[in-house]
């Protein structure tokens, strides 16, 4: 008895999806009553969002004093070819323009070796260094970076400082010894 009743509960369920596919195959949604999806409420919808900008795609902030030749055959600077901070948008700033702490990333290149290499430094403001201990289990940082403190946003004053260290290190007789800077991008610790 057992055959019979799986035939029958089969052929019973065939002949109600056959009834189901008759009742609704002749109705047809007009296209104007359908409603576009949309996005989750935090979802920002695709146009909103703006490409991250690097220093690339930006016009630099500040004069940088003329690449020179100097009798030795070398320049006295390499180029600035790109900056980026981990977090923050360049174009936007930081949230809290007088409490913030970033990784900044700049890249030198020298035009004519084709060399390329990164530099790194943590730029923050007192009140973000002050949120970043607070935000320490133990209460403090180590930082692995040089730190530029600011008072507040100012990303022209953040790369004046970093130049003028550029040329004041460029000036010594070594200054094509670059061992303390990462020449690998892919050694650069993500900004999170």
């Amino acid at each position: 008895m057992e055959p019979v009743k799986v035939v029958i509960f089969i052929a019973f369920f065939g002949f109600f999806l056959i009834i189901v596919r008759a009742l609704f195959s002749n109705q047809r949604t007009d296209p104007r009553n359908i409603i576009p999806p949309q996005p989750w409420p935090d979802e920002p919808e695709e146009n909103d969002k703006e490409p991250v900008l690097t220093g690339y795609d930006m016009p630099f902030p500040i004069a940088v004093p003329p690449r020179v030749l100097r009798e030795d055959g070398t320049y006295n600077r390499p180029e600035i070819t790109n900056y980026f901070f981990g977090k923050i948008d360049l174009a936007r700033g930081p949230e809290d323009s007088r409490a913030f702490c970033d990784e900044f990333t700049i890249q030198f290149e020298i035009p004519e070796t084709s060399q390329k290499w990164f530099a790194q430094y943590t730029v923050a403001t007192p009140a973000g260094l002050e949120k970043l201990v607070n935000s320490q289990k133990s209460g403090a940082v180590m930082m692995e970076h040089t730190v530029i403190i600011v008072p507040r946003w100012d990303l022209a004053a953040v790369l004046q400082v970093i130049v003028d260290a550029m040329m004041e290190s460029w000036a010594l007789p070594d200054s094509g010894e670059m061992e303390n800077f990462i020449d690998d991008p892919s050694q650069i610790p993500s900004g999170g």
